[in-house]
This record gives structure tokens, C-alpha cells and sequence, in this order.
């Protein structure tokens, strides 16, 4: 993914939380290709930092397509 299209969520959103569930949230969003959903939603049942709640319920919700293939073909 290029950084000009939408960079990585870690550098969009500077307050990030130091714990272990902050983390998670952080890799499986940064992934390039794939976003996995069934593994975020899991991962949410026990809360959702609050600065990436925006990002994390457009996923949950099917707003965002977890399929980033698509950008590299353009």
C-alpha cells in the first residue's frame, strides 16, 4: 500500500496505547493485503481502544472492505 493513499493506522492515529489488546488491534489493521475481520470482531468483544473505535466499527460494520488487494491493481 502506498503511504500516499492512506498510510498505516498506527501513524494515523498517534495515541497509541501501549497494552498487549492495542497491539493486536494494530497489526491485524496494518495488514496490507487482508484486513481479518473474524479476528477483529473477536478481538473487540472485549473492547476497543478508544482511538480506534472509528476505523475498527467501519471494518465491523462492512463499510471498509477488508480485501486491500484492490489498491495495488490501480
Amino acid at each position: 500500500m502506498s503511504s500516499e493513499s492512506s498510510g498505516s493506522i498506527s501513524k494515523r492515529f498517534s495515541g497509541e496505547d501501549s497494552s498487549s489488546n492495542s497491539e493486536i488491534f494494530y497489526e491485524i489493521l496494518d495488514s496490507e493485503v487482508f484486513v481479518d475481520v473474524a479476528r477483529l470482531r473477536k478481538i473487540s468483544q472485549n473492547g476497543i481502544p478508544p482511538d480506534l473505535r472509528p476505523i475498527v466499527w467501519k471494518y465491523l460494520l462492512g463499510i471498509e472492505k477488508s480485501d486491500r488487494c484492490i489498491i495495488f491493481l490501480s
